[in-house]
Protein backbone atom coordinates (compact mmCIF):
# COMPACT_ATOMS: atom_id res chain seq x y z
CA UNK A 1 0.00 0.00 0.00
CA UNK A 2 2.91 2.52 1.09
CA UNK A 3 4.72 1.35 -2.50
CA UNK A 4 1.33 2.54 -4.51
CA UNK A 5 0.51 5.80 -2.30
CA UNK A 6 4.66 6.64 -3.45
CA UNK A 7 4.21 6.25 -6.48
CA UNK A 8 1.15 7.90 -7.25
CA UNK A 9 3.41 10.74 -5.13
CA UNK A 10 6.50 10.80 -7.13
CA UNK A 11 4.95 9.59 -10.40
CA UNK A 12 8.22 7.94 -11.56
CA UNK A 13 9.32 4.25 -11.03
CA UNK A 14 12.65 4.52 -10.74
CA UNK A 15 12.75 7.66 -8.12
CA UNK A 16 9.96 5.85 -6.00
CA UNK A 17 11.92 3.01 -6.11
CA UNK A 18 15.25 4.54 -4.68
CA UNK A 19 12.78 6.57 -2.19
CA UNK A 20 11.54 3.06 -0.93
CA UNK A 21 15.12 1.70 -0.84
CA UNK A 22 13.78 -1.11 -3.35
CA UNK A 23 15.39 -2.20 -6.94
CA UNK A 24 12.83 -1.29 -9.51
CA UNK A 25 12.31 -4.67 -10.28
CA UNK A 26 10.56 -5.01 -6.68
CA UNK A 27 8.65 -1.98 -7.31
CA UNK A 28 7.33 -3.18 -10.88
CA UNK A 29 5.88 -6.49 -9.25
CA UNK A 30 4.30 -5.17 -6.61
CA UNK A 31 2.37 -2.57 -8.78
CA UNK A 32 1.75 -5.38 -11.14
CA UNK A 33 0.12 -7.80 -8.43
CA UNK A 34 -1.86 -5.07 -7.05
CA UNK A 35 -3.39 -4.59 -10.15
CA UNK A 36 -4.13 -8.43 -10.41
CA UNK A 37 -5.25 -8.37 -6.98
CA UNK A 38 -7.47 -5.62 -8.05
CA UNK A 39 -8.75 -6.65 -11.39
CA UNK A 40 -8.16 -2.76 -12.96
CA UNK A 41 -4.97 -0.98 -14.08
CA UNK A 42 -3.90 1.28 -11.40
CA UNK A 43 -1.64 3.42 -13.08
CA UNK A 44 -1.05 4.77 -16.97
CA UNK A 45 3.09 4.27 -18.03
CA UNK A 46 4.97 6.05 -20.29
CA UNK A 47 8.55 7.39 -20.65
CA UNK A 48 7.65 10.87 -19.19
CA UNK A 49 5.68 9.77 -15.90
CA UNK A 50 3.56 7.45 -14.72
CA UNK A 51 0.15 8.53 -14.07
CA UNK A 52 -2.83 7.26 -11.95
CA UNK A 53 -6.17 5.88 -13.50
CA UNK A 54 -9.94 7.03 -13.00
CA UNK A 55 -10.05 4.08 -11.07
CA UNK A 56 -6.72 4.06 -9.81
CA UNK A 57 -7.43 7.39 -7.95
CA UNK A 58 -10.59 6.18 -6.22
CA UNK A 59 -8.13 3.43 -4.86
CA UNK A 60 -5.50 6.22 -3.80
CA UNK A 61 -8.00 7.84 -2.11
CA UNK A 62 -8.96 4.32 -0.51
CA UNK A 63 -5.22 3.22 0.35
CA UNK A 64 -4.97 6.77 2.76
CA UNK A 65 -7.64 6.02 4.48
CA UNK A 66 -6.87 3.00 5.27
CA UNK A 67 -3.25 4.25 6.02
CA UNK A 68 -4.25 6.41 8.33
CA UNK A 69 -7.01 4.32 9.99
CA UNK A 70 -4.12 1.69 10.27
CA UNK A 71 -1.51 4.58 11.90
CA UNK A 72 -4.12 5.55 14.74
CA UNK A 73 -5.00 2.18 15.36
CA UNK A 74 -1.67 1.39 16.58
CA UNK A 75 -1.53 4.63 18.54
CA UNK A 76 -4.27 3.97 20.47
CA UNK A 77 -3.50 0.29 20.61
CA UNK A 78 -0.77 1.06 22.47
CA UNK A 79 -2.09 3.62 24.48
CA UNK A 80 -4.09 1.15 25.84
CA UNK A 81 -1.32 -0.89 27.00
CA UNK A 82 0.35 2.18 28.18
CA UNK A 83 3.51 1.94 26.55
CA UNK A 84 3.37 5.19 24.35
CA UNK A 85 6.87 6.31 24.13
CA UNK A 86 7.60 9.67 24.19
CA UNK A 87 10.32 9.71 22.29
CA UNK A 88 9.92 12.61 19.41
CA UNK A 89 11.27 11.28 15.93
CA UNK A 90 12.41 13.73 13.42
CA UNK A 91 13.84 13.38 10.39
CA UNK A 92 15.49 16.38 8.63
CA UNK A 93 16.55 17.36 5.27
CA UNK A 94 20.42 18.21 5.61
CA UNK A 95 20.45 22.02 4.48
CA UNK A 96 17.85 22.73 7.54
CA UNK A 97 20.16 20.85 10.38
CA UNK A 98 21.86 23.76 11.50
CA UNK A 99 19.01 26.61 10.03
CA UNK A 100 16.15 25.07 12.30
CA UNK A 101 17.24 21.77 13.52
CA UNK A 102 20.23 22.28 15.98
CA UNK A 103 18.18 25.56 18.01
CA UNK A 104 15.10 23.74 18.14
CA UNK A 105 16.84 20.87 20.17
CA UNK A 106 18.75 22.89 22.19
CA UNK A 107 15.16 24.63 23.10
CA UNK A 108 13.51 21.52 24.22
CA UNK A 109 16.76 20.10 25.92
CA UNK A 110 16.40 24.01 28.10
CA UNK A 111 12.62 23.27 28.99
CA UNK A 112 12.66 19.87 29.22
CA UNK A 113 16.53 18.28 29.83
CA UNK A 114 15.43 14.63 30.09
CA UNK A 115 13.50 14.41 26.87
CA UNK A 116 14.65 11.70 24.24
CA UNK A 117 14.85 12.04 20.43
CA UNK A 118 16.08 10.43 17.49
CA UNK A 119 16.70 12.29 14.20
CA UNK A 120 17.06 11.03 10.50
CA UNK A 121 19.18 13.27 8.60
CA UNK A 122 18.33 12.61 4.67
CA UNK A 123 16.69 13.79 1.99
CA UNK A 124 16.10 10.29 0.13
CA UNK A 125 13.13 9.78 2.25
CA UNK A 126 9.30 10.52 1.27
CA UNK A 127 8.30 12.45 4.94
CA UNK A 128 4.38 12.60 4.05
CA UNK A 129 4.48 8.77 3.50
CA UNK A 130 6.84 8.94 7.06
CA UNK A 131 4.71 11.00 9.01
CA UNK A 132 1.67 8.88 7.82
CA UNK A 133 2.84 5.80 8.75
CA UNK A 134 4.09 7.01 12.28
CA UNK A 135 8.03 6.30 11.31
CA UNK A 136 8.31 10.11 12.68
CA UNK A 137 6.20 12.83 14.21
CA UNK A 138 7.88 16.01 12.91
CA UNK A 139 9.61 16.75 9.17
CA UNK A 140 12.27 19.65 8.46
CA UNK A 141 13.22 20.45 5.65
CA UNK A 142 12.01 21.00 1.95
CA UNK A 143 8.46 19.83 0.61
CA UNK A 144 8.26 22.12 -2.80
CA UNK A 145 8.14 18.69 -4.60
CA UNK A 146 5.15 17.36 -2.84
CA UNK A 147 1.63 17.25 -4.09
CA UNK A 148 -1.48 18.81 -1.36
CA UNK A 149 -2.64 16.75 1.04
CA UNK A 150 -4.88 17.78 4.05
CA UNK A 151 -4.21 15.12 6.62
CA UNK A 152 -0.51 16.61 7.34
CA UNK A 153 0.04 19.92 8.99
CA UNK A 154 3.07 22.13 7.14
CA UNK A 155 4.58 25.09 8.34
CA UNK A 156 6.29 27.33 5.89
CA UNK A 157 9.31 28.75 7.50
CA UNK A 158 11.35 31.54 6.22
CA UNK A 159 13.46 30.78 3.30
CA UNK A 160 17.03 30.72 3.30
CA UNK A 161 19.79 31.95 0.74
CA UNK A 162 21.79 29.50 -0.29
CA UNK A 163 25.58 30.13 -1.26
CA UNK A 164 28.19 28.32 -2.75
CA UNK A 165 31.50 27.93 -1.64
CA UNK A 166 35.16 26.62 -2.42
CA UNK A 167 38.85 26.36 -0.50
CA UNK A 168 40.94 29.07 -0.54
CA UNK A 169 43.23 28.48 -3.89
CA UNK A 170 40.37 26.92 -5.66
CA UNK A 171 40.83 28.93 -9.08
CA UNK A 172 36.95 29.49 -9.16
CA UNK A 173 37.41 32.10 -6.57
CA UNK A 174 39.53 34.25 -9.24
CA UNK A 175 36.59 34.04 -11.18
CA UNK A 176 32.81 35.30 -10.65
CA UNK A 177 30.33 36.94 -10.09
CA UNK A 178 28.54 33.43 -11.33
CA UNK A 179 25.65 32.47 -12.99
CA UNK A 180 23.92 29.01 -11.23
CA UNK A 181 23.72 27.52 -15.03
CA UNK A 182 27.77 28.04 -14.72
CA UNK A 183 28.57 26.57 -11.54
CA UNK A 184 26.32 23.79 -12.20
CA UNK A 185 28.74 23.16 -14.89
CA UNK A 186 31.29 22.82 -12.34
CA UNK A 187 32.45 19.63 -10.51
CA UNK A 188 29.85 19.85 -7.79
CA UNK A 189 29.56 18.02 -3.80
CA UNK A 190 25.91 18.49 -2.83
CA UNK A 191 22.52 16.45 -0.68
CA UNK A 192 20.80 14.53 -2.70
CA UNK A 193 18.52 16.67 -5.38
CA UNK A 194 15.33 15.76 -5.36
CA UNK A 195 13.98 15.10 -8.76
CA UNK A 196 11.54 18.56 -8.81
CA UNK A 197 14.65 20.46 -8.12
CA UNK A 198 17.12 18.27 -10.61
CA UNK A 199 14.49 19.99 -13.22
CA UNK A 200 14.35 23.32 -12.41
CA UNK A 201 17.98 23.08 -12.21
CA UNK A 202 18.04 21.68 -16.31
CA UNK A 203 15.43 24.73 -16.69
CA UNK A 204 17.97 27.26 -15.60
CA UNK A 205 20.24 25.50 -18.02
CA UNK A 206 18.05 26.10 -21.03
CA UNK A 207 17.44 28.90 -20.25
CA UNK A 208 21.26 30.19 -20.46
CA UNK A 209 21.13 28.28 -23.62
CA UNK A 210 23.64 25.62 -22.66
CA UNK A 211 23.14 22.05 -22.73
CA UNK A 212 21.53 20.07 -19.79
CA UNK A 213 23.82 17.93 -17.32
CA UNK A 214 23.63 13.91 -17.12
CA UNK A 215 24.04 14.37 -13.50
CA UNK A 216 24.26 16.93 -10.75
CA UNK A 217 26.21 16.76 -8.38
CA UNK A 218 29.18 14.72 -9.34
CA UNK A 219 29.30 13.86 -5.59
CA UNK A 220 26.20 13.43 -3.41
CA UNK A 221 25.98 12.97 0.62
CA UNK A 222 23.47 13.91 2.76
CA UNK A 223 26.27 14.37 5.08
CA UNK A 224 27.55 17.88 5.69
CA UNK A 225 30.75 17.20 7.32
CA UNK A 226 31.93 15.10 4.36
CA UNK A 227 31.19 17.79 1.64
CA UNK A 228 32.84 20.73 3.77
CA UNK A 229 35.90 18.16 4.35
CA UNK A 230 35.65 17.34 0.85
CA UNK A 231 35.79 21.09 -0.35
CA UNK A 232 38.42 21.83 1.63
CA UNK A 233 40.84 19.95 0.48
CA UNK A 234 40.05 19.70 -3.40
CA UNK A 235 38.80 21.86 -5.77
CA UNK A 236 35.23 20.18 -5.56
CA UNK A 237 32.36 22.61 -4.76
CA UNK A 238 29.96 22.64 -2.14
CA UNK A 239 26.45 24.64 -1.01
CA UNK A 240 24.55 25.24 2.01
CA UNK A 241 22.71 27.81 4.50
CA UNK A 242 25.14 30.28 5.65
CA UNK A 243 24.47 29.23 9.64
CA UNK A 244 25.20 25.35 7.71
CA UNK A 245 28.77 26.73 6.44
CA UNK A 246 29.52 29.36 9.17
CA UNK A 247 32.49 27.50 10.83
CA UNK A 248 34.02 26.81 7.78
CA UNK A 249 33.97 30.69 6.50
CA UNK A 250 34.99 31.87 9.89
CA UNK A 251 38.08 29.91 10.12
CA UNK A 252 38.82 30.00 6.59
CA UNK A 253 38.50 26.79 5.44
CA UNK A 254 35.87 27.86 2.70
CA UNK A 255 35.50 30.73 0.88
CA UNK A 256 31.71 32.25 -0.83
CA UNK A 257 31.86 32.24 -4.49
CA UNK A 258 30.77 35.23 -5.93
CA UNK A 259 26.90 34.77 -8.25
CA UNK A 260 25.20 36.87 -10.36
CA UNK A 261 21.58 36.08 -8.31
CA UNK A 262 20.31 35.00 -5.17
CA UNK A 263 18.85 31.21 -4.26
CA UNK A 264 16.95 30.39 -1.79
CA UNK A 265 15.86 27.19 -0.06
CA UNK A 266 12.39 26.40 0.96
CA UNK A 267 12.03 25.06 4.48
CA UNK A 268 8.45 23.65 6.20
CA UNK A 269 7.91 21.62 8.78
CA UNK A 270 5.40 19.18 9.16
CA UNK A 271 3.47 16.92 11.13
CA UNK A 272 0.13 14.92 11.65
CA UNK A 273 -1.01 16.60 15.01
CA UNK A 274 1.31 19.17 16.64
CA UNK A 275 -0.16 18.54 20.18
CA UNK A 276 -0.19 14.40 20.02
CA UNK A 277 2.47 14.81 22.20
CA UNK A 278 4.17 17.15 24.73
CA UNK A 279 7.69 17.11 23.25
CA UNK A 280 6.27 17.21 19.49
CA UNK A 281 3.72 20.17 21.01
CA UNK A 282 6.95 22.09 22.28
CA UNK A 283 8.67 21.50 19.29
CA UNK A 284 6.58 22.86 16.86
CA UNK A 285 5.85 26.51 19.58
CA UNK A 286 9.36 26.66 19.02
CA UNK A 287 9.60 26.50 15.37
CA UNK A 288 6.52 29.06 15.13
CA UNK A 289 7.88 30.99 17.46
CA UNK A 290 11.13 31.79 15.70
CA UNK A 291 11.11 30.74 12.18
CA UNK A 292 7.66 30.53 10.67
CA UNK A 293 7.57 33.30 7.70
Amino acid sequence: MSALISLATIGNFKSTAATLGVPPVKLTRLVQRAEEDCGFQIFHRSRVATTLTSRGKKLLAACKELDLAAADFEHKLEQIRGKINEELKISCGPLATHTVLLPVLRALLKDRPDITATVAVTAHREPIQQLRAGEIDLFIGDLTHTTAFDDIEVMVLEKREIIFVARPGNPVLSGGPYSLAELLHKSLALPHIHRYWQTAFNDALKEAGVPELPKVPQIECDDYQTLISLAATTDIITAGTQEQLEEALASEVLARISMTARIQYNICCACRDPQAAEALKLAWQAIAENYQA
